[in-house]
């Protein structure tokens, strides 16, 4: 009934919609981690808790119905992948916050960067020692421990592929390389 381009373009907007769910059914249960930077109020009365647990749960069988009836069978995503998209970004997000970078949002005191830098690349720095514990993501994830060790430089460069070019040219020029690649200037 479906076509290629459609049977898969279904799967991944129920394989989405399955994930938030269940992630709005954990937050609501109390059982997602409570970050200590954003406070979540809680207010939601009992009555319109309950109807949303129950209207999440009924979404989750329908999904899993319509899952069944067009074969949408579950997609297989490398934590290893997730991690080094998600850690490479976030090494660049902080570069955005470092004393030279907020001079975009004003003058900043003299005295910031000798404050606030050193935090932030402790931070960054951090992300990187994770981007070296998971190894190579272009290696072959059916090794195990046998992925090859990365550099900071290496976690550095790495740029996840769905990021638009102009901003895989920020990130490496973030990264103190000051050169766009061949693959760049091409696209």
């Amino acid at each position: 009934m479906l076509n290629d381009a459609q049977h898969r373009h279904l799967s991944v907007v129920l394989q989405i919609a399955e994930e938030r769910l269940l992630n709005l059914q954990r937050q609501l249960s109390g059982n997602a981690p409570v970050p200590k930077l954003l406070e979540i109020e809680n207010d939601l009365t009992e009555t319109e808790r309950g109807v949303v647990v129950e209207k999440i749960s009924e979404l989750l069988r329908l999904i899993a119905s319509l899952s069944e009836r067009f074969s949408v069978t579950a997609r297989s995503r490398s934590l290893r992948h997730g991690l080094d998209a998600t850690l490479s970004i976030m090494w660049a997000d902080l570069q955005d916050v470092k004393a030279k970078a907020l001079h975009n949002y004003g003058e900043a005191d003299p005295r910031l960067g000798e404050q606030l830098d050193p935090l932030v690349d402790k931070i960054a720095d951090g992300l990187l020692e994770i981007c070296r514990a998971i190894g190579s993501s272009d290696s072959d994830t059916s090794r195990g421990s046998e992925h090859e060790q990365r550099s900071p430089e290496d976690c550095q460069n790495k740029v996840p592929s769905p990021v638009p070019p102009a901003a895989r040219e920020r990130v490496r020029v973030r990264a103190g390389k000051h050169q766009v690649s061949k693959a760049s200037k091409e696209e």
